[in-house]
């Protein structure tokens, strides 16, 4: 993958960008979920489509990238998913956050504003930030400096991009995505590492009626 710092501060500003906007959005006009889940979608899609258009020109597929080695970022991601979350729940005694916060989901609006979140949260969302930041941004800067303050400096601007209340626990999750890209040599690993956490915290969400 590119190792360009001017793509990396690009990919950067374009998630920052968008986060303001949509913190605008929600602090002016406080729209309804279907309307932010909507919005939160063609913010992702807009960049999941800059990224392959700029990895084309660096010679990279998009699709060839995320098809890489499935069978092992499959089992890498199984492997890590217990304990990450074994992790974390011990980082939750010691700082406990409450979720409800963090996602905007009641039943106001039914199964559908649901959805749009499983497309959002669970889909879409970890394979373009897993693209960007395990698949441009990390190794971009591992190229430049220690592999340790790499990862370490990678997931806190990933954490940066997340609420506050979180960001301890944001930053240990996305050192396990680093772990998992690295172990199986491919960004997959960390999607579906990914995709399995932010899938699970949701479903538990949803049973426990936060």
């Amino acid at each position: 993958m590119p190792t360009d710092m001017k793509f990396v501060l690009k990919v950067l500003l374009l998630f920052i960008f968008f986060q303001m906007i949509l913190a605008i959005l929600v602090a002016v006009l406080h729209p309804s979920e279907s309307l932010y889940y909507t919005l939160t979608i063609a913010a992702n899609l807009f960049i999941y489509f800059y990224l392959r258009k700029k990895l084309s020109m660096y010679g990279y597929q998009l699709g060839d990238v995320l098809k890489k080695n499935v069978g092992r970022s499959l089992m890498t991601a199984f492997l890590l998913y217990p304990v990450e979350t074994f992790i974390l729940m011990l980082l939750n005694i010691i700082l406990p956050v409450s979720y409800k916060g963090v996602y905007m989901l009641t039943r106001s609006e039914g199964g559908f504003s649901i959805w749009l979140l499983v497309i959002s949260a669970v889909i879409l969302g970890p394979i373009v930030e897993e693209v960007a930041f395990r698949g441009v941004i990390y190794p971009s800067l591992k190229a430049r400096m220690k592999p340790e303050l790499a990862v370490i400096l990678s997931s806190a601007l990933f954490a940066f991009l997340h609420p506050l209340e979180i960001f301890p626990h944001i930053l240990v999750l996305s050192v396990f995505l680093v772990y998992a890209y690295e172990l199986a040599g491919s960004v997959l690993a960390s999607v579906f590492l990914h995709v399995l956490n932010n899938g699970m915290s949701l479903l538990f969400m949803i049973m426990l009626g936060e």
